[in-house]
């Protein structure tokens, strides 16, 4: 399968992208790993978020600028693909997944604790 495309909506992964930001999309073989921004199924929607732990019966995920975990699990089946890179116009970046991505986003979301206290 070929790359895919979307325009990025919403706040849930600001400041990882924002609004109006085109995403590329590389469709999965296999389950993402934690760290990885992928893009899944809800629904008649897509919703674009980090995956924090993949267990047996589906996938955490969560929106790096969202307070806390995604209610539902996300099953393997709903993913589309993951964001490899993010832009406008001429100007696109690399989407840093796995440990590293997870990591960055963990820095984040403990700071959201921290200021919420």
């Amino acid at each position: 399968m070929k790359p895919r495309h979307f325009l990025y909506r919403g706040r849930s992964m600001h400041s990882t992208f924002l609004p109006g930001q085109e995403l590329y999309i590389h469709p999965v073989s296999t389950i993402p790993t934690p760290g990885d921004v992928v893009v899944y199924r809800k629904g008649k929607t897509y919703v674009v978020h980090r995956v924090k732990k993949v267990l047996e019966t589906g996938i955490v995920t969560r929106g790096d600028n969202n307070p806390s975990d995604d209610d539902q699990l996300v099953l393997p089946t709903q993913v589309i693909g993951i964001v490899k890179k993010a832009g406008q116009g001429n100007s696109f970046q690399a989407i840093q997944g796995g440990r590293w991505g997870l990591f960055r986003a963990q820095v984040r979301w403990k700071a959201m604790d921290i200021s919420s206290w």
